[in-house]
């Protein structure tokens, strides 16, 4: 591609043409020079210089192992010598100390209107680039539909906070893709299924002047008259929206605003998630099913006993996946037969549960008693409940999610309009 030369135009390196850059109803149907597949291809190639970059800056700063590690018996005595071998107590205690260390913070975002405050917070996504202050997108269900703000990082006032979307819809899903040299996209799912707008991808702030253009996607068919889309997941990496509902799964291309994959079902789909960037596995029914976006095949893995609630694919090497139910979790292999690696009992309530997994480590999932449990997924042990002070009346947990960065492993859940964030070492709680 080599738009510079000719601003307004796409140079095709097959036909050494250059072809003048068309709005997707006018340009023929898969045509290069597309407005959509020019805006796919430009970030493509943002994505893989990046890419090239960090592998380059790994190459330098990586330090290869002296030869001496691959001995059998040197490297044994120089892993006790420099303390880098296992501690005695295994992976298992390790794990079990780290969640016992996890100690619970309040943090507060004001709400920007009585609306919002009326409600409860759906989510809290950070969003960066260049152009703009770090933001946190936030999220509210409320007697109204739903709205989405966009707030400074430190704000700490309502006059700060600016309006991104309002919906007459409540919120299944929020995603935003934020990479510091792309523009950031966001991702709003509703519940209404088949409606005017029950999917939105556009900037998630007013901030970004030069920004992707927005569009209101509509997806379902409204099979059913109580119709509704229940979760969704994205692969940033591939600008791919999936979203599961009453009638069937649907993945959107995000840069074109276009659903290219409608994959009717008989049993409504509560969860969703890619196992790779190029499958999803999804809950239908009692039945865990997987779908291919490459060839359109789709094939039941996993049957349960109970409807299926919640799904997600721990350390992302497109083999595992943590399965729950209204009474358990199950961790599978998807190479082997059906039967799970580890079962653990864990009783939920509602349609939909809230669990997070932190690497292939440990899976955290909100139990019956609004009390968030952890679960070894490298021996199956209960690894016992996080520290938090319960009280009479106290809003359910919602949006639980591991967050990791370069510095810290934090587990988030949003209670009520503010975020609890458990944090190794943070504040003490007597009564956990």
């Amino acid at each position: 591609m080599n738009i510079g030369q000719i601003p307004g135009y796409y140079y095709d390196e097959v036909t050494k043409k250059y072809f003048k850059i068309q709005a997707n109803h006018v340009a023929p149907s898969g045509a290069k020079y597309a407005r959509a597949n020019v805006r796919r291809e430009k970030r493509a190639n943002k994505k893989r210089k990046l890419d090239e970059q960090r592998r380059e800056r790994r190459a330098v700063q990586t330090v290869l192992p002296s030869s001496i590690q691959r001995h059998g018996v040197a490297r044994i005595g120089l892993a006790r010598e420099v303390g880098a071998s296992e501690p005695a107590f295994g992976v298992g205690e390790r794990e079990e100390f780290v969640i016992s260390q996890l100690r619970p913070e309040m943090q507060l975002f004001p709400a920007p209107n009585a609306t919002a405050q009326s409600g409860t917070l759906f989510d809290a996504v950070p969003a960066r680039h260049p152009s703009i202050n770090t933001i946190t997108v936030l999220a509210y269900n409320h007697g109204m539909g739903s709205s989405i703000y966009d707030a400074p990082q430190q704000s700490v006032g309502h006059a700060q906070t600016q309006t991104t979307l309002v919906a007459d819809s409540a919120l299944v899903g929020l995603h935003v893709c934020s990479h510091p040299e792309i523009e950031p996209i966001l991702m709003a799912c509703f519940r209404e299924s088949s409606g005017v707008r029950n999917v939105f991808v556009g900037k998630p702030t007013q901030q970004l002047i030069e920004a992707e253009p927005e569009y209101n996607i509509s997806v379902g068919i409204r099979r059913k008259v109580d119709s509704a889309l229940w979760s969704s997941a994205v692969v940033c990496d591939d600008d791919n929206l999936a979203v599961s509902g009453s009638d069937g799964i649907y993945i959107i291309d995000v840069v074109s605003g276009t659903s290219n994959h409608n994959v009717e079902l008989e049993a409504e789909s509560r969860c969703i998630t890619w196992l790779e960037p190029q499958t999803v596995a999804f809950g239908t029914g009692r039945t865990v099913a997987l779908y291919d976006t490459r060839s359109g095949g789709k094939a039941n893995r996993f049957e349960r006993p109970h409807p299926v609630t919640g799904i997600d694919a721990p350390g992302g090497d497109a083999m595992h996946l943590v399965v729950s139910d209204n009474k358990s979790l199950n961790y599978y292999d998807t190479r082997m037969d059906t039967r799970p690696l580890f079962e653990f009992r864990h009783l939920h309530q509602g349609p939909q549960l809230e669990f997070s997994c932190w690497r292939a480590n440990v899976v955290s999932a909100v139990d019956v008693n609004n009390d968030v449990q952890n679960y070894s997924l490298k021996t199956g042990r209960n690894l016992g409940r996080l520290a938090w002070s319960s009280t009479p009346g106290e809003p359910l947990f919602r949006r639980l999610k591991w967050k990791e960065n370069r510095y810290e492993s934090v587990l988030q859940a949003c209670y009520g309009t503010s975020v609890v964030r458990w944090t190794y070492g943070g504040a003490a709680d007597d009564e956990g």
